[in-house]
């Protein structure tokens, strides 16, 4: 049995993920995903988003992205952000 998480983003919806899975891969079938997203590679930004409640693992984090400060400030980027648990976000 896959494990999969409930991702609960405020104000738009929830959807589930693996933990093998990043938040943006996750909600690549849908018609209008929930999450904003860009590059896919951690560069942009676009995908930046706060982590209200949960864990989550990074493949990579780029500080320009995502600064120092945005993290103490619970940002994560949603294309490099694997789920350790349920999740819920909130986009800015």
């Amino acid at each position: 049995m896959t494990i999969a998480y409930l991702i609960q983003v405020e104000g738009r919806g929830e959807f589930r993920c693996r933990p093998d899975q990043n938040l943006v891969e996750a909600q690549s079938d849908f018609s209008e995903p929930l999450l904003p997203s860009g590059c896919c590679g951690g560069g942009c930004g676009s995908c930046k988003i706060i982590l209200v409640k949960g864990e989550v693992e990074h493949e990579r984090f780029n500080s320009i992205a995502c600064s120092q400060s945005d993290q103490e400030e619970g940002c994560i980027l949603a294309c490099q952000s694997f789920p350790k648990s349920d999740l819920q976000l909130r986009i800015e």
